[in-house]
């Protein structure tokens, strides 16, 4: 055998898979707990977020199930070092991701959707809102009917050794990535001019708020990578080469559904910064104690760490300012 076809991608994507997903879960736990803290009731923007992550589990936290198999049949490897059967395997796992992904892209968007509903409560934003919630759908039913019709017969899509032919999925992928971004940037856009109009919020706390809706920008960055990688899709070596969209399909909802829970822990924030600021001030004011001859430059390191942790309530109390319950 080649060095080429010796080449193994497939431990690479098990592990990022499992540990991004691992991540995810525990983002919204921590989202519930939150909640739970303020003794606040569940909402819809929750529970659709919630309903994201069990998309996910068939998707990506079930590795054993769905990309695991699709790795233990050669995904990560070269087409040419595999069998027909597990090539077609492949190909046929991937069927089923086709319609997971879009599911739990599009129940995260409305998650995302939902909390800007609850934030700014009735304003003119809701008409962009209802107007974004709508492409949104349009996308994710574009997305299942294009599965359903991508091939005749239908059952080629999954079997690919049944006589008929398909339209070209690399093709596919790509227009799909594009609408998809589209749709982030205006989503991640949204509350920026209604907050940035409030005349009641002191400027700094404006630019906290900011810097926590544009952490959505990370799941731009992730569609607009995922859609780079698209561009290097060879249907002949199918195996090898999806392998990075792949994997970035399954980073960038994971992402979004990290990014979605952030503005909503601001009580979290809150206890965080009291820990660091109780306990860290009291060790360094021990060190101080036990150190004279160093104290100079201990205490320039405890304000230091004062601002931060000072710096890290107030994110917590701009977040705090808007309504999140």
């Amino acid at each position: 055998m080649s060095d080429t076809e010796s080449e193994n991608l497939g431990p690479r994507l098990l592990a990022i898979s499992i540990i991004i997903v691992a991540l995810a879960t525990l983002f919204l736990c921590l989202r519930f707990y939150a909640r739970y803290l303020k003794g606040k009731i569940y909402w819809w923007d929750d529970w659709t977020a919630l309903i994201a992550l069990a998309c996910r589990s068939p998707f990506v936290f079930a590795c054993c199930a769905i990309n695991g198999a699709q790795i233990r049949h050669g995904l990560g490897q070269h087409i040419t070092a595999l069998s027909t059967h597990d090539a077609d395997m492949v190909v046929t796992i991937e069927y089923a991701f086709e319609w997971i992904y879009p599911s739990t892209l599009g129940t995260i968007k409305i998650s995302v959707l939902l909390l800007y509903f609850r934030v700014f409560g009735r304003t003119r934003l809701n008409i962009f809102l209802w107007l974004a919630g709508a492409m949104t759908l349009a996308w994710v039913l574009g997305m299942f009917l294009s599965n359903l019709l991508q091939c005749t017969p239908m059952r080629k899509a999954w079997e690919p050794t049944v006589p008929g032919h398909c339209f070209n999925s690399r093709t596919f992928f790509i227009a799909n990535s594009a609408c998809n971004i589209s749709n982030d940037v205006i989503i991640l856009a949204l509350p920026l001019p209604i907050l940035w109009r409030t005349t009641l919020m002191p400027l700094r706390q404006k630019l906290l708020l900011t810097t926590t809706f544009l952490l959505g920008a990370f799941v731009v960055a992730a569609s607009v990578y995922r859609f780079v990688t698209l561009l290097y899709i060879k249907n002949d070596d199918i195996t090898w080469t999806f392998s990075y969209p792949n994997l970035w399909s399954v980073i960038e909802p994971a992402v979004a559904l990290i990014s979605s829970c952030l503005p909503t822990m601001n009580v979290l924030y809150f206890k965080i910064s009291r820990f660091l600021g109780i306990t860290q001030v009291e060790n360094d004011v021990q060190i101080v104690q036990d150190s004279p001859q160093d104290s100079a430059q201990t205490e320039s390191t405890i304000e230091r760490r004062k601002r931060r942790n000072n710096a890290f309530a107030q994110w917590g109390h701009a977040l705090s300012t808007f309504k999140t319950e």
